[in-house]
């Protein structure tokens, strides 16, 4: 994907990177498939479970190759993207340069050969807070590199975990933040492709917003992605970690119907997730 880009005496082209992902044939069947029992694997990327103030949040996979998670702490200026090269098995740490030392990195989602992720400013306080985009093509040399544009907030709404997915040429993006009410808000694009300086989403008119609602317990998300099927269906996926104890924490992956012309928001299927070492 191009675009011109002026320079004097000449038009160079811009070249973007991908910014989709395959649709999936059955969303639902494919959520079905996903095992409830993983297991662990990998090297420990940086010695960061000591901080009793510090936690990962977003995860996803770029390639089928580099595994991105986000961290954050209270001691530092900044959170950091940790990378971990399945290839290789080389674990590296880039830290997060975001306005204002904000330094809680939430949940993400890759979409081609891009990351998109919501940022706010600690864990405990969660405005003003930003969504910002990250050129993943140049991984393996310099990690996740930002896009200085477009810079995406919304007055009054935090952004702990973001999800996105392209539907008929538009980017749609959805937003889960606890301020105000825990509720997730989706917004279109303006058709622009993402790395494009121009791109800007409709954040002043969210196509439609919902409070998670799973069988009368209310509740929200680490993280986010958005799914789109092979004939044009939405979908959302919402994973989040439920106390079940005083160390003990329930993984639980919940799997939406979502309808922007219709503004509505339905539970399909709902499952539990435990990992052993």
């Amino acid at each position: 994907m191009t675009a011109m880009s002026a320079t004097p005496g000449r038009a160079e082209p811009t070249v973007y990177g991908s910014d989709a992902n395959v649709p999936l044939r059955d969303v639902v069947s494919a959520f079905a498939a996903v095992p409830g029992d993983g297991r662990l694997c990998g090297p420990g990327v940086r010695s960061v479970d000591s901080d009793p103030v510090g936690h990962f949040q977003g995860m996803g996979v770029y390639r089928d190759r580099w595994v991105i998670l986000t961290h954050s702490t209270a001691l530092y200026s900044a959170g950091w993207f940790a990378v971990w090269d399945m290839r290789t098995g080389k674990a590296t740490s880039y830290p997060i340069s975001t306005p204002g030392h904000m330094r809680h990195p939430g949940g993400l989602q890759v979409i081609g050969d891009y990351l998109v992720a919501g940022i706010e400013p600690t864990a405990q306080l969660s405005l003003p807070a930003l969504v910002r985009i990250y050129d993943l093509r140049d991984i393996e040399r310099a990690g996740p590199r930002l896009v200085p544009q477009p810079q995406i907030e919304v007055a009054g709404r935090s952004a702990a975990a973001v999800g996105i997915t392209k539907v008929g040429g538009r980017h749609m993006l959805a937003v889960y933040g606890s301020d105000p009410c825990g509720e997730i808000y989706f917004y279109w694009s303006n058709g622009r492709p993402l790395g494009d300086p121009e791109l800007t989403f409709r954040t002043g008119d969210p196509v439609l917003h919902f409070r998670a609602d799973v069988h009368g317990h209310r509740t929200g998300y680490d993280n986010l992605a958005l799914l789109t099927s092979a004939a044009g269906e939405l979908f959302l996926l919402g994973l989040r970690g439920d106390k079940a104890g005083s160390l003990a924490v329930k993984d639980t992956a919940d799997l939406w119907r979502i309808d922007p012309s219709g503004g509505k928001a339905e539970l399909a299927v709902t499952s539990g997730h435990r990992t052993s070492g």
